[in-house]
């Protein structure tokens, strides 16, 4: 087996375990947003958010990875789109807790007791999951490089 091979069955097998973190905390965040609308309290893990448009968002970022690991032909494609989700979902998620962080800061200069504490932010898992796959996404990046390369002279 060529070491082009083996490098790509790696990302492969990393891309799969990405998608699977992604569903399963979909599949939490729905649960506990289900729990949510029936008045019931889930003791599920407390870190994953009760958020239907998370739920969507981890399910698509999942789904196209996981597509584009047993995609034989494109398969940079769906991990440039699925990992640049995730990365956008990672920094969105970071402007979120810059945002709170300022507005505690500014209820502080006021004069009322605000209490923040980031780590509820930043230990999301758009945040860790997003940061797991920048490595995916760099990769990606250099394999469409590769794509459209020959066609960058046309213009």
């Amino acid at each position: 087996m060529s070491a082009r091979r083996v490098v790509s069955a790696i990302v492969a097998l990393y891309a799969l375990l990405l998608a699977s973190a992604y569903l399963i905390s979909a599949l939490i965040s729905m649960l506990k947003w289900a729990c949510g609308l029936m008045g019931a309290k889930a003791s599920l893990p407390g870190l994953i958010p009760a958020d239907i448009g998370f739920s969507a968002f981890a399910i698509t970022v999942s789904l196209l990875l996981m597509y584009g690991a047993v995609e034989v032909e494109g398969k940079d494609i769906y991990f440039l789109v699925g990992s640049s989700l995730a990365v956008a979902g990672m920094v969105l998620q970071l402007m979120v807790a810059a945002a709170n962080a300022a507005d505690a800061l500014i209820a502080s200069l006021v004069g009322e007791v605000a209490e923040y504490s980031a780590a509820a932010d930043l230990m999301r898992p758009d945040v860790m999951l997003g940061a797991a796959s920048l490595p995916l996404l760099m990769g990606s990046l250099r394999g469409v490089k590769r794509l459209v390369g020959p066609y960058r002279r046309l213009t």
